[in-house]
Parts: C-alpha cells; structure tokens; sequence
C-alpha cells in the first residue's frame, strides 16, 4: 500500500509514467495502474489503493475528463480532501473543484516550479498524517462555511415564525390585544433579518468564487 495514488487516463500514460518515475526519485512510495500484477482484480486493487493513500495526484487532462474511472477517482480524493490535482493539458479546470488548487504542469520550463509545489504538498500531507496533525491539508469548498451558516439560520427564522403564529393564535383566541401588536412587529422584523443573512452569505459566496484558483483578478 503506497502512499501516493496516481489518477490518470491510459491515454496520458507516457507522460504519466515520467511523473511516476520522477516521484519515486524523490522518495515517495507511487502506486499506479501499471502495478497491477497478473492474476490482480483492478477493482479491489484500485479500490484498497486509493483508499489507503495519503495522497491522491490526479494527471488532469482533456482525456481525465472523459474518463468514468478517472471521474469516481476524483470523487473519492475530494470527499477524503486527499486530492493533489496536475494540470498536465492546458484544458478546462472544473467549477465543482475551484476551491482546490491545482499544480501547473503544462510546459516544460514550469516543471521546476511545478515540481517544488508537488513536493511540499506531499510532505504537508505525511505531516499531517502524523499524530499531532489535526487538520487537513485540502480544505472543503470555501463557500461552503456560509452556506451552511445560512442555511442552520434560515431554520431558526423558521422555527421562531412558527412559534410566533402560534402565539398570535393564542393571542387572538384569548382576545389579547397587547401581545398581538408585539406579534405584528416580530413579523415584520424577520424578513428584514432574514435578507441581511441573505445578503451577507451572497456576498461571502461571491469573494470565495473570485478567489479561486484560475480565476482573474
């Protein structure tokens, strides 16, 4: 069980197999397909693979994207935040992964550069495997916080709407014109409450989307 899991489509496989060899130059311990040894089921072998991977390095090009394999692959390194994405294809990187940065390795002369960035992000990732780490390296979409910090609100404003008509049916059933009047401005108060959380998360939502990776400033 290797600790670097390469997603790749079989097209890519010549320029894959240079990254494969340049990794295992620099000590890390690879598994890919060409592993696969005769009489090996690839599913329980990709499956246990990519399950016990630290680190998941996907060759991202326009034939990765075709791929359904390379797809679940995807998938399961982004659910597991364990997903080191190269660009080896000047091609379009997908919107559903903008919040993970990518390594650019679509010419020669940004190898080296590419190449420093791989390196720290995996000796980032056995760190933090280790354990004293308690956080991981790749960090769900950053949208996410303020969608789930609205949606976990908009539930109170439910819950306290629904309180609040139940006490104007009480209110009206015991002829109680005070509380009534309290009721009315509680009513109008929460929409107003409800557009400013609305208005805040569209706004965080919005800097998280400008501040992806790829995305012109």
């Amino acid at each position: 069980m290797a600790d670097v899991f390469i997603s790749f489509s079989s097209k890519d496989a010549e320029r894959v197999a240079r990254i494969h060899a340049s990794l295992l130059e620099r000590g890390f311990d690879v598994w890919w397909m060409h592993n696969l040894l005769p009489g090996d089921s690839p599913i329980k072998a990709v499956s246990r693979e990519l399950t016990t991977a630290k680190k998941v390095v996907l060759a991202w090009s326009r034939y990765a994207e075709e791929s359904p394999y390379v797809e679940g692959e995807i998938m399961h390194a982004f659910g597991e935040r364990k997903l080191l994405p190269v660009r080896i294809e000047k091609w379009s990187w997908p919107a559903f992964l903008s919040s993970v940065q990518y390594v650019d390795m679509t010419s020669i002369d940004e190898e080296p550069e590419a190449w420093r960035q791989i390196e720290t992000r995996l000796h980032q990732q056995v760190r933090m495997d280790s354990p004293h780490s308690p956080t991981p390296l790749i960090a769900v979409p950053r949208s996410a916080g303020p969608v789930r910090a609205l949606a976990a609100m908009m539930i109170i404003l439910v819950l306290v709407l629904i309180a609040t008509l139940a006490a104007g049916y009480q209110a009206i059933r015991a002829d109680d014109l005070q509380l009534l009047q309290l009721i009315r401005y509680g009513v109008l108060v929460l929409p107003a409450i409800s557009g400013a959380l609305v208005l805040v998360a569209a706004k965080r939502v919005w800097s998280a989307w400008r501040s992806r990776p790829g995305a012109k400033q």
